[in-house]
């Protein structure tokens, strides 16, 4: 190999590192485990605490403009407006099926925080 054809390898090497890390880095942030929020209904105060995290789900981002809707986890009830899907541990509840949801909702609409 020529002393002229060894910087043309190594730029080839070059850029193919370049294009495995980038698709690394790629696939990587794509495939994260992403953070779904809520907030926790509490029933004798009448209102909803702050966000908190309830769960994790295998979605590249998720998005925080759905209608809000209650979920229950660990036997709390919580209103969140981050859209589907939700994490394993939660169950969607409905608010026909439940007048704690409608109250819960309800404070939402409200914007009815504990300790505001």
């Amino acid at each position: 190999m020529s002393t002229r054809q060894t910087p043309r390898l190594f730029q080839w090497i070059g850029l193919g590192l370049c294009c495995l890390t980038a698709a690394t880095t790629t696939s990587c942030q794509s495939s994260a485990p992403s953070v779904y929020t809520a907030r926790a209904y509490e029933p004798d105060a009448k209102c909803l605490d702050d966000y908190t995290s309830v769960g994790l789900v295998d979605v590249g981002s998720l998005s925080a403009e759905c209608d809000p809707a209650c979920l229950e986890v660990g036997g709390t009830l919580y209103v969140s407006t981050v859209c589907p899907p939700l994490p394993d541990e939660a169950t969607a509840v409905s608010p026909a099926d439940s007048q704690p949801c409608v109250d819960a909702l309800a404070l939402y609409k409200a914007d009815t925080t504990c300790g505001n």
